[in-house]
């Protein structure tokens, strides 16, 4: 197959890459040689949020070595969400890539995402995503093909966290896509200080307004799972960042004129997180547990939850679905 960059050169320039940088440690050399070694090479925007490990240095040397690449400095941290959104506004290609700095990208990943939208006219394009977390139920998972309308079944499957299909959406992340630069822009992040599963709000807005959704059918993009991730701690996974989301979540499928289509979607989600919150208040303490209850039964969108309970589950994992049922009370 033919490069890209070797029959249109101009097609270099027609995608950017946002990457956040914090303490990534060990993990950033294998990241930045994973986009330096891209058969489509385009601009990589370094966001530095404060890293004190070193990780800035290195950045800001492959930034004189290699004119593709552009350090943007945080004055005080902004952490991911925000991060993202400093980089995204300085965009100036057509599609917008997002990576993490710890993660590894496939090196056609970049030329098979462009390939695809430019042979759909999508507006935003998936790959599938793998993890190096051995108990985590996406990997391997492909994305569908055969599917009629790609975007009402993402946005079905990532309102439903999966539905009933799967305990987690396959969408949840913005990592091994490209999006139309003029959507994520007219979308952004959240403030990932306030506010939990930033890519999962991303997603559903900007589905929800994209005219055309595409996916490639391989494994483009690498998550790696350490004990340092952010998204697996309770200070970035508690019930207050959670609440937030889901009401922002909430708010927004209501705004929507075809609503409808998503409501079941939705309510399977809520309970989902629901479930979640209160499986991971009764590891912390009984007082932990009926806190998180009483808070859930005054939340909207803990209102809206969709029966889940089923004979074949453990009864733990029941009895913790009874709990979140009386939410709805």
């Amino acid at each position: 197959m033919t490069a890209l960059s070797d029959t249109y050169p101009s097609f270099t320039n027609l995608v950017s890459i946002v990457v956040p940088v914090h303490n990534a440690g060990d993990k950033l050399e294998a990241c930045l040689r994973s986009l330096s070694n891209q058969t489509l090479r385009c601009p990589v925007i370094l966001v530095l949020d404060g890293p004190t490990d070193g990780s800035a240095e290195r950045c800001m040397r492959l930034a004189e070595q290699d004119p593709l690449f552009r350090c943007l400095n945080n004055q005080t941290p902004l952490h991911i969400g925000l991060s993202r959104n400093r980089g995204l506004m300085q965009v100036k290609s057509e599609y917008v890539c997002f990576v993490d700095h710890d993660d590894l990208c496939a090196p056609q990943m970049i030329e098979q995402l462009l390939r695809r939208a430019l042979l759909t006219d999508a507006d935003i394009v998936f790959s599938a995503v793998q993890t190096t977390a051995k108990d985590d139920p996406t990997n391997g998972l492909h994305l569908p093909q055969d599917t009629t309308n790609i975007r009402q079944w993402a946005l079905q499957d990532i309102l439903s966290s999966g539905g009933t299909e799967r305990p987690v959406s396959l969408l949840n992340p913005v990592l091994g896509a490209i999006y139309k630069t003029s959507l994520a822009q007219e979308v952004r992040f959240e403030d990932t200080k306030t506010v939990a599963a930033e890519d999962k709000i991303f997603n559903i807005k900007t589905i929800h307004l994209a005219n055309k959704v595409a996916f490639v059918d391989s494994f483009l993009y690498t998550h790696v799972n350490h004990e340092h991730n952010e998204g697996l701690t309770i200070s970035y996974m508690g019930l207050d960042k959670r609440d937030r989301a889901m009401r922002i979540i909430f708010d927004e499928v209501n705004s929507w004129d075809d609503r409808q289509l998503y409501q079941l979607a939705a309510q399977q989600g809520f309970s989902k997180q629901a479930l979640a919150l209160i499986k991971q208040a009764a590891q912390q303490s009984l007082i932990r547990l009926v806190r998180t209850i009483r808070r859930l039964r005054q939340t909207p969108w803990a209102k809206q939850l969709a029966p889940l309970d089923n004979p074949q589950t453990p009864l733990y994992k029941r009895w913790l679905k009874r709990q979140a049922l009386l939410c709805l009370k």
